[in-house]
């Protein structure tokens, strides 16, 4: 008797559950990975933000000051808003912030009005930063917390 030639019912299913399976697996880790990138891209944006604000004070001689909200930040000039207000990725929270951070003074001599501290938390992925700001400097520091 002649056996045919090719693949059985159960078998495909196999290979077909298989690949769903890894599929499944990558899915997920390339959505925390997604997650992750998302946080070190608005720590950075912080960063740069106050960064910027420091800049500007030093450059123009007046003060610049940046604002956080509980899901936003935004940089002011003389009471008037400048540039676009930044919104925090969903599932990024600002756990705790001192006086230092609310909100950020930068004088014209490049200091700011007072040393602080901000705890960024991602509660998705489980991620926290710590912003240090230094006042005599005003620079920014970010350091990952367990």
């Amino acid at each position: 008797m002649k056996q045919k030639e090719g693949f059985v019912f159960i078998e495909i299913l196999t290979i077909v559950c298989i690949g769903a399976i890894f599929l499944l697996l990558s899915a997920f880790f390339f959505n925390k990975s997604l997650r992750e990138s998302k946080f070190k891209s608005i720590c950075g944006c912080i960063v740069e933000t106050l960064a910027t604000a420091k800049s500007l004070a030093e450059n123009e001689g007046i003060p610049y000051t940046v604002v956080f909200d509980n899901d936003s930040f935004v940089m002011y000039r003389e009471g008037a808003r400048i540039g676009k207000v930044f919104l925090l990725p969903s599932g990024t929270v600002i756990r705790e912030k001192t006086s230092g951070f609310s909100p950020v003074v930068f004088f014209p001599d490049g200091t700011a009005r007072e040393a602080g501290s901000m705890l960024l938390e991602e509660k998705r992925i489980k991620k926290r930063a710590r912003l240090s700001l230094y006042n005599l400097t005003g620079k920014v520091i970010v350091r990952e917390e367990p």
